[in-house]
């Protein structure tokens, strides 16, 4: 095969050109944006129908997990890098289809996946295909720096150099600085079925307000009308984001933002100083009045009310008209609780105790069990499937490393991963001697096991079994809020 038609098959290499002009016009948009809160912007469709933009836009949607995930069409990135003419004509085709005004989204594959911590459940989970993934990013490229400056500083969920961490750490500081006896209450708030019942003519007035391109309007609007197809039919749902789309969370923010602006008076407002915000809230407190303080990743969220607990109810229930009349969506009744921090709180899979010096950060029960249930559940399928050690071992440890990063927090994570790590061995003992019957149980020691400084694991060539205890314990990041709050905190004390 000769150079030029290797060239043609295969990967898009890295262009640091491409690289550069949209890292540029993110800048660029992200400053107009920050600097005029009133602009309005229309003419992005020459950035989101832009072959560096989509170059871009294909080299980052390769790092994501779902590229093995086909949509209807069938069709998978590495289908596509292997086909003829490779990633960079699919590219050039998709570019064309949007000049010429001929590309529309297609219907997302429903599949049903058992839901997490309740595998007896199942939820949808909604693959787009490649192309429609593509052209998503391309807009979320260009999007997300302008409606950044409208996001609140107490939203976390899937924005820019923020996550669940953060969220938890800015309950932690408040909690820590503001919180007294009796005067502290928090509303654990569950909105029902948020994704799906996200009113389309509502969400499309709110983009509006910063994009007039019609062009880009349309191909919005297109997403969120293309469907879901399921055992070959076809559901058009009248309300919802595009399930599984990459530019669903930054579209759900943009709704949901109404909800942070509801608490503006007590929290900081997008880039506000600190100082402003202690002034407004130090007036509520020495008049005697309640204040209340939203964090929110995505859908989940509590409001943390100095209050009395009737002063918590009256705001939970018209917290409750709130979302009705302004967003129509319903607060869930059953699932919204008003709780004293000192019983506990649930947020993002953590428990949550405690107020002042006295709070507690911890794994919950059922998030034990829940990682006690996947090793053996594995472990079992790995004996029906006849799964050699290095198989089963790679699924294993990619479970492992997952759930230990994400709770390495909890204070009491050090003992948990001890638990965990036992239980890991003792069934991973009982699998050994069922795989290998015939073989001396000194023999499969000798042969499969290795003492580590985090404990004794399983070896097989070079794969390793990866033990819970080898997560290096780490204390909360620094929420920006908790930075500042010094400035602008503890005028509850």
């Amino acid at each position: 095969m000769g150079t030029a038609c290797k060239q043609a098959v295969g990967k898009l290499p890295p262009d640091p050109v491409d690289t550069r002009f949209v890292r540029d016009m993110h800048d660029k948009l992200k400053k107009w944006s920050l600097n005029d809160r009133n602009i309005k912007f229309d003419d992005l469709w020459n950035l989101v129908c832009n072959r560096r933009t989509l170059r871009e836009a294909w080299r980052r949607l390769k790092r994501n997990k779902g590229k093995r995930t086909p949509g209807i069409d069938g069709l998978t990135f590495k289908m596509i890098e292997n086909s003829i003419g490779g990633a960079a004509m699919f590219v050039e085709e998709t570019l064309t289809m949007l000049q010429d005004g001929k590309y529309k989204p297609s219907p997302v594959n429903r599949r049903w996946i058992p839901k997490r911590g309740k595998p007896d459940k199942l939820r949808p989970l909604g693959i787009p295909t490649v192309k429609d993934r593509l052209v998503q990013m391309t807009l979320l490229i260009m999007l997300e720096p302008i409606f950044e400056a409208d996001f609140y500083p107490t939203s976390y969920g899937f924005r820019p150099k923020r996550n669940a961490f953060k969220a938890i750490s800015e309950i932690t500081s408040i909690l820590k600085t503001e919180a007294t006896p009796g005067s502290c209450w928090v509303i654990e708030g569950d909105i029902r079925a948020c994704f799906d019942r996200i009113d389309r003519h509502l969400l499309m007035m709110a983009i509006r307000k910063r994009i007039t391109d019609k062009r880009i309007l349309r191909l919005i609007l297109s997403f969120l009308k293309a469907g879901v197809m399921e055992d070959g039919w076809i559901e058009k749902p009248v309300t919802g984001t595009p399930q599984g789309g990459i530019i669903s969370p930054l579209l759900a923010n943009i709704y949901l933002t109404a909800l942070d602006a509801r608490y503006s008076t007590w929290t900081p407002n997008p880039h506000e100083s600190a100082e402003d915000v202690k002034k407004r809230r130090t007036i509520h407190v020495t008049e005697g009045m309640p204040t209340f303080y939203i964090v929110r990743y995505a859908d989940d969220f509590v409001v943390l009310a100095h209050a009395t607990k009737a002063q918590a109810k009256q705001e939970k229930t018209a917290l409750k008209e709130f979302l009705w009349s302004e967003l129509k969506l319903e607060l869930s009744e059953e699932k919204t609780f008003i709780s004293d921090p000192r019983d506990g709180i649930r947020f993002l899979g953590y428990d949550i105790q405690g107020i002042g010096d006295n709070i507690s950060l911890t794994i919950p029960p059922d998030k034990v069990l829940e990682a006690e249930n996947f090793i053996k559940d594995t472990i079992h399928k790995a004996t029906i499937k006849q799964q050699g050690i290095t198989e089963l071992t790679k699924v294993l440890n990619s479970k492992i490393a997952g759930w230990a990063a994400y709770f390495k927090y909890a204070h009491n994570a050090t003992g948990i991963f001890r638990m965990l790590d036992e239980a890991l061995m003792t069934k991973m003992q009982i699998w050994l001697s069922e795989v290998f019957p015939h073989m001396k149980w000194g023999a499969i020691r000798e042969k499969y096991f290795l003492e580590t400084p985090h404990g004794q694991t399983i070896r097989s060539g070079k794969a390793r079994l990866r033990l819970f205890s080898q997560t290096t314990m780490a204390t909360l990041p620094m929420s920006r809020q908790a930075k500042d709050s010094k400035a602008y905190r503890g005028e509850c004390r």
